[in-house]
């Protein structure tokens, strides 16, 4: 497991966790704690800002347990295509995963990432997405984080991936992640074989989620 005193990210919001029953899980409270079961007002006053640690980490919360199942699942070699900072890529390196981390915007302390804009973690190469999957060993697994909804970057990249295994970080089809095209690859081509609920920004509904590459019954 990821020593939490190398885990920034997590050390930045271990303590606003909160239980949230409505979703079932662990999330990270960026204001005040709504009392539930009373119905009390919530106190709006901002205790973590979410865009500036997104911004410097990853989209989805890297708590310790959420790495080491993705570490698990991941096998000895990754491609991050749309790394961002490389925190993932971080993080993996230090459980023994080997991550080939890109991005078509490559943060560099600039307007160039516009989500991402503090710099990296580790080296992220420019290459298009696609492209760099075309680029990786097929033995690579694939990793999905937080694919943006408005762009057709998370289909195209499946669709060129070779592959039989993706890690698929994100909300679900209708979600803040991926296109309706993306999640009829998965639906068509993909079987879910394993998942974990991450701990998770308060009013978002990300899932980790294992995909095989179905395998051709005729073939």
């Amino acid at each position: 497991m990821i020593d939490t005193k190398t885990n920034a990210y997590w050390e930045a919001v271990r303590q606003h966790v909160r239980n949230e029953p409505i979703w079932g899980g662990p999330c990270v409270d960026q204001y005040g704690i709504l009392d539930r079961r009373t119905g009390g007002p919530r106190d709006y006053t901002m205790r973590l800002n979410r865009f500036a640690l997104c911004g410097e980490y990853s989209w989805s919360v890297t708590d310790p347990d959420t790495v080491t199942f993705v570490a698990e699942h991941a096998g000895p070699l990754l491609i991050d295509p749309m790394a961002g900072s490389g925190w993932w890529a971080h993080l993996l390196g230090q459980l023994g995963v080997t991550v080939l981390a890109s991005d078509l915007n490559p943060p560099d302390g600039t307007e160039a990432n516009h989500w991402h804009r503090e710099g990296q973690h580790v080296p992220v190469a420019q290459v298009d997405g696609v492209d760099a999957v075309k680029l990786a060993p097929p033995s690579a697994t694939l990793f999905l984080s937080w694919p943006p909804y408005d762009r057709p970057a998370g289909h195209d990249i499946l669709a060129a991936y070779t592959g039989t295994r993706v890690i698929y970080i994100g909300e679900g089809d209708g979600g803040c992640c991926g296109n309706d095209d993306m999640f009829r690859l998965f639906a068509d081509g993909w079987v879910e074989v394993a998942g974990h609920r991450p701990v998770q920004w308060d009013g978002l509904h990300d899932y980790v989620t294992i995909y095989d590459r179905k395998i051709n019954e005729k073939g």
